[in-house]
């Protein structure tokens, strides 16, 4: 996902954090991925402070997920990703 987002490498817990680029709406990835049965949730779900910004920054569960199930879900991130970079 090199080039597409940006992420913290979980130290502990079950959870994956990225935000994709700036010229990425984080809603288009929620929408995309949930038409391909992937949820994902958005950043602003777990925000402490009311600021009412909108926050680019996505979870990812990844605890009751299988190794391959992970490697299949992280390709249709990266891809749709790449597709809404490129529009």
């Amino acid at each position: 996902m090199k080039g597409l987002c940006e992420w913290r490498v979980p130290t502990a817990g079950m959870f994956f954090w990225f935000k994709p680029v700036a010229s990425i709406k984080s809603v288009e990835v929620v929408q995309l991925l949930l038409k391909n049965k992937v949820l994902l949730a958005p950043g602003e779900f777990f925000k402490a402070n009311e600021d009412n910004h909108p926050s680019q920054w996505l979870r990812l569960s990844f605890s009751f997920a299988k190794n391959e199930d992970l490697e299949a879900g992280v390709a249709l991130i990266s891809k749709v990703l790449r597709k809404l970079k490129s529009n």
